[in-house]
């Protein structure tokens, strides 16, 4: 509900009878400027990703210098711009690359080095470390339909408080066992000592107690869990 831009106006446009005159009120897409200067695509592939870019984001005018979240992106619309990217020049995008690289120019370099590299061996697990620092590490399990990403408006709020970490749902890859070993094994990665906390939303809930149980038992470490259930 937060609005991605503001436009401030002399006055408001009134209609003859007085009443508010939405027609005439100024489009937010055509305003949306990022704070960087202006510089056109250079590139074929620069030139590519500016259209997708601005398909996704309502926005005709985009450069290599833009910013994807300042000109109104959010998570539907990351979700939006990898589906986009992966259908129109066949390269899927992890999710964590479009925080990482938010710029046309630097979106376009990866984009280019991902189309002359093989395949991986093995898929790994996607882990998004949305931006923001904070002393607290929070570990985000989405439910069964749906992405990690829903967690992002949350990481922003927190932003100072917390580092919010959103592990992708594995289930259909692997067996049950396995598949809490890797997220165990993830998350000791990026955190080596308790205390722990876990968030989950629906299935993400049960997936994150299911996780902890192990772990609750070693005395090195403890775990505090949010269960979030609809």
């Amino acid at each position: 509900m937060i609005p991605t831009a503001f436009v401030q106006l002399a006055q408001m446009p009134l209609n003859p009878n007085g009443k508010l005159d939405r027609k005439a009120l100024p489009a937010p897409e055509a305003l949306l400027r990022s704070t960087a200067e202006y510089i056109p695509p250079r590139t074929p592939t620069e030139v590519e990703l500016a259209q997708i870019w601005s398909e996704v984001l309502g926005v005709q005018e985009i450069g290599v210098k833009d910013h994807f979240f300042e000109l109104g992106g959010h998570s539907l619309k990351v979700l939006g711009l990898i589906q986009k990217i992966s259908s129109v020049m066949g390269v899927q995008l992890q999710l964590q690359l479009v925080f990482n690289l938010p710029t046309v120019e630097q979106m376009a370099h990866e984009i280019s080095k991902l189309q002359t590299k093989d395949a991986p061996d093995e898929e790994e697990m996607e882990i998004i470390h949305f931006p923001g620092k904070g002393a607290l590490k929070v570990f985000c399990f989405p439910p069964r339909v749906g992405y990690s990403l829903g967690y992002y408006e949350m990481a922003r709020e927190l932003e100072g408080h917390c580092e919010v970490y959103g592990l992708e749902f594995i289930g259909d890859r692997f067996e049950s066992q396995d598949m809490l070993d890797r997220y165990m094994d993830a998350i000791v990665g990026i955190q080596a000592e308790g205390p722990y906390v876990f968030l989950g939303y629906s299935l993400g809930g049960n997936l994150a107690f299911e996780v902890v149980k192990p772990w609750k038992a070693e005395v090195n470490r403890s775990a505090t869990l949010l269960w979030w259930m609809l």
